[in-house]
């Protein structure tokens, strides 16, 4: 059995081989932190509140709420958003 390499090369995989490809390629160490403080970043932003963020947030609350309550959402708005937001709301037990 062939040891496991890295991008189909004839290197195996060790902590040497893999310090030097991120020292080779620092933008990408870079590009993964610059990802993690963004998302880091939107969560704070969009958690911090008990209402979804935006002008619309509330209204969006108030078709999940009515999904959980009535199975259907209060406008004729197309309702695949507000169904796909649903299990989200049962699953965290955010309640309005």
């Amino acid at each position: 059995m062939p040891d496991f390499t890295i991008f189909q090369t004839d290197v195996p995989i060790s902590k040497i081989n893999i310090i030097s490809y991120f020292k080779d390629h620092y933008w990408l160490l870079l590009l993964i932190a610059i990802f993690i403080f963004s998302f880091t970043l939107d969560i704070y932003v969009l958690t911090r509140y008990s209402l979804s963020y935006g002008i619309d947030g509330a209204f969006y609350d108030i078709q999940v709420r009515n999904i959980l309550q009535h199975g259907f959402p209060m406008s004729n708005d197309p309702p695949i958003v507000y169904y796909l937001l649903t299990p989200f709301v049962v699953l965290s037990r955010i309640h309005f």
